[in-house]
């Protein structure tokens, strides 16, 4: 928490000392950089205060505001850089007394282990972009996982339901098997019993499949009707 406040207040100085007479020095990139600090536009004001500083390099108005940006952008190491050529250039006291306190200030934030030094807002934005997407794989991932779960619960209900019929079915079968008291007459002439008749098995059976394989397709039908791929 205290670095974050640290970087935080760095920040606000630098919002405190945006530029705010850039026409003073008549020239387009200068404005250009002035105007896009203040909009926010960070990126757009580095390139333009760079290339204001590459043609104006003694004016220290112009690096001192590149530092700022490069501070925002949480580019320590070239924010320090225009710091301190800031003062190479002798500021005004005021100007000199934040230069000194910001190059205190990043001397800290960059004595800090890799993982506790802030980042700059596109690598940020970077970031929060692949852990969004990571999110949201997951989340479809788990989604995944429960519609299969759904599946899987259906086909199973539907195949113990299936089963049930063709059990009862069996059931009745081996009862009618039991009490049966068919007989046919042998070549001798004899009368032998026999079990029961496949025909009467199979008036039995047949109409248990059916219904058995009716309710297995019901099952698939419902599973599928959920969507994502079919196991």
């Amino acid at each position: 928490m205290k670095r974050r406040l640290l970087l935080a207040a760095l920040v606000c100085l630098a919002i405190q000392s945006a530029p705010g007479a850039a026409l003073a020095y008549g020239e387009a990139h200068y404005t250009e950089a002035v105007e896009a600090y203040q909009r926010g536009e960070l990126e757009r004001a580095r390139v333009h205060f760079y290339a204001y500083i590459k043609s104006h390099p003694g004016v220290y108005q112009a690096h001192y505001q590149l530092a700022n940006t490069l501070t925002q952008k949480a580019d320590l190491d070239n924010a320090i850089l225009q710091y301190q050529r800031t003062l190479q250039l002798k500021p005004d006291k005021l100007t000199a007394e934040r230069c000194q306190t910001a190059l205190k200030q990043l001397a800290y934030l960059k004595s800090l282990p890799p993982r506790q030094q802030p980042i700059n807002p596109e690598e940020r934005k970077q970031r929060e972009l692949e852990y969004n997407n990571a999110k949201a794989i997951a989340m479809q991932i788990e989604q995944t996982k429960r519609v299969q779960a759904q599946k899987d619960q259906i086909l199973a209900d539907s195949e113990r339901a299936a089963n049930s019929v063709l059990n009862e079915a069996n059931g009745q079968v081996q009862s009618m098997s039991q009490n049966a008291n068919y007989r046919l007459r042998n070549q001798n002439g004899d009368w032998i019993g026999v079990g029961l008749p496949t025909r009467m098995e199979r008036d039995v059976m047949e109409p248990a499949e059916r219904e058995a394989a009716r309710i297995r397709q019901e099952g698939l039908k419902r599973a599928a009707s959920l969507g994502g791929p079919t196991m």
